[in-house]
C-alpha cells in the first residue's frame, strides 16, 4: 500500500462495507427463506488445498468453498491418514529437510518437532489446529517445491495411495526408501 498514512482509514471502510454486505445478504436471504449458516473461515483454504484439491483435481479456491460448505452442514476435517504417516516417515522428514531452503531448515525443524506427539483432532492455542499449517510447509517446499502452488495435483499420489517416492525420485536422491509404511 501506499504510504499516505490513511491505512486505518482503508482498513475501517473495508471492514464496514464487508459488515454491511453481510446484513443485506441476511435480510435478503430471510425474505427469500434461504437460510443462511455461518461458520468459522480459518484454514479453509489450506485444508481445501491439501485435502481436496489434489484429490479432486479442483482449484484451490474451490476447494476451500468445499471446506466452508462442509463445516456447516457439521463435518470435522481430520488430516488425512497418509499425510499423518508422511509425517511420521524418517526418510522423508530427511528428504524435506535437505530439500527446503537454508534459510527455512530451522522453521521446518521446529514445525515437525511441534506436531510430533499432537494428533490431527487436537488444537492449540487459541482453538486453533496447527496441524494444517505444518503440512502446508511439510508438503509444499518438499514435494511441490513452492510455498503457495497453483497446482496441487503432484500431492494426489501421497494423499490417495500414500506413496511419495516418485516425486522424491525426481527431484532430490536419497539413500533412505521411498514409500512409507
Amino acid at each position: 500500500m501506499c504510504g499516505d498514512g490513511k491505512a486505518e482509514l482503508r482498513k475501517r471502510l473495508h471492514q464496514w462495507n464487508a459488515k454491511k454486505f453481510l446484513q443485506k445478504l441476511k435480510r435478503v436471504a430471510m425474505i427469500k427463506g434461504v437460510e443462511v449458516i455461518e461458520v468459522n473461515p480459518a484454514y479453509t483454504s489450506v485444508i481445501g488445498m491439501l485435502k481436496y484439491a489434489p484429490q479432486l483435481n479442483i482449484d484451490k479456491d474451490i476447494a476451500g468453498t468445499y471446506v466452508i460448505g462442509r463445516r456447516a452442514l457439521g463435518f470435522k476435517e481430520d488430516t488425512p491418514e497418509n499425510y499423518e504417516r508422511l509425517l511420521k516417515d524418517k526418510a522423508y522428514l530427511e528428504f524435506a529437510l535437505k530439500r527446503s531452503v537454508e534459510n527455512s531448515k530451522k522453521l521446518l525443524t521446529n514445525l515437525i518437532q511441534s506436531l510430533q506427539g499432537e494428533s490431527s483432532g487436537c488444537e492449540g492455542a487459541n482453538g486453533r489446529n496447527p496441524a494444517w499449517q505444518v503440512l502446508k510447509v511439510v508438503l509444499f517446499f518438499p514435494i511441490l517445491g513452492k510455498v503457495l502452488p497453483r497446482d496441487s495435483s503432484p500431492l494426489k499420489p501421497v494423499l490417495v495411495e500414500g506413496v511419495w517416492d516418485r516425486v522424491r525420485g525426481r527431484l532430490v536422491p536419497l539413500s533412505a526408501g521411498g514409500a512409507f509404511q
